[in-house]
C-alpha cells in the first residue's frame, strides 16, 4: 500500500507541475514619445563652493 501511495503522489507532482503548452499572447510594448524641452529641475544639490576639495598642508594651531 505505501508504494502505491507513493507512486500516486509522484505522479500527481509530475503533471501537477506541467508547463501549459499554449504560449499568451504577448501584450503590446508600451512606449511614450516625451519631448526633452518640457522637462524641468525638480532638485539641485550644492556640495560646497569652488575650493571645497582644497586641504590646508598649514595648520596654525599646531604649526604643522
Amino acid at each position: 500500500m505505501k508504494h502505491y501511495l507513493f507512486i500516486l503522489m509522484l505522479a500527481i507532482g509530475l503533471f501537477g507541475c506541467k508547463k501549459s503548452i499554449i504560449d499568451p499572447t504577448p501584450e503590446p510594448e508600451f512606449f511614450v514619445n516625451e519631448d526633452p524641452a518640457t522637462f524641468a529641475e525638480i532638485g539641485s544639490i550644492d556640495i560646497g563652493d569652488v575650493g571645497a576639495a582644497e586641504i590646508s598642508a598649514y595648520d596654525p594651531a599646531t604649526k604643522r
